[in-house]
């Protein structure tokens, strides 16, 4: 029984191994490709890196190669796109915060990460994306912290000026924030 346990220590042992993650494919809106991402861990030299690969697949359910990034500090965690699929976004994060890197779908189909970025949007606390509209309208809540002033699941906040939690609402939902991409679309 020894053995065995020694053995599957060795194989699991990310300091071994690249950890391979499944493909995860979005659909392109009123497209017909799909964009396909996988993120992978390496642990060498004790160093947490990631590999990020993004693949586009045909109707006939084909991958091909889009661009893959080795030896990257942050880690490619979702592509999404507006409700038309003419805009998208690629999150990534690290550490588990998320920043967002915008482009014009066509753009980054024929040229992936060299193609020009529309916007970043780097925010701390974004919790949960609500929207991307076809106009490039980006819309998203905050977490719930004392931070961002947004009630928590506690339904207090915290007042800076009295340095302590105040009681408010409890039906208070989280803080929404709107980012608009609807200059740099035009050009």
């Amino acid at each position: 029984m020894r053995i065995i346990i020694i053995l599957l220590f060795i194989f699991v042992n990310p300091t071994q191994a690249e950890i391979m993650p499944d493909i995860t494919c979005n659909q392109i809106p009123k497209h017909p490709l799909k964009l396909c991402w996988s993120s992978s861990q390496n642990f060498n030299s004790g160093i947490l890196l990631f590999t990020n690969t993004v693949y586009i697949q045909n109707e006939q359910k084909h991958l091909r190669l889009h661009e893959r990034e080795k030896d990257s500090i942050s880690a490619l965690t979702h592509i999404g796109f507006s409700d038309d699929g003419l805009l998208m976004y690629i999150e990534h994060a690290d550490e588990g915060h998320p920043y967002f890197t915008f482009y014009k779908t066509i753009n980054y189909l024929g040229n992936g990460k060299q193609a020009n970025s529309l916007a970043t949007l780097d925010d701390y606390f974004l919790d949960t994306i609500k929207a991307f509209t076809a106009e490039g309208v980006f819309i998203y809540s905050r977490s719930r912290t004392r931070e961002t002033k947004c009630a928590d699941v506690s339904g207090y906040v915290f007042n800076k000026k009295v340095k302590q939690k105040v009681k408010k609402n409890a039906g208070l939902g989280p803080c929404y924030k709107i980012f608009k991409l609807d200059s740099k679309i035009k050009n």
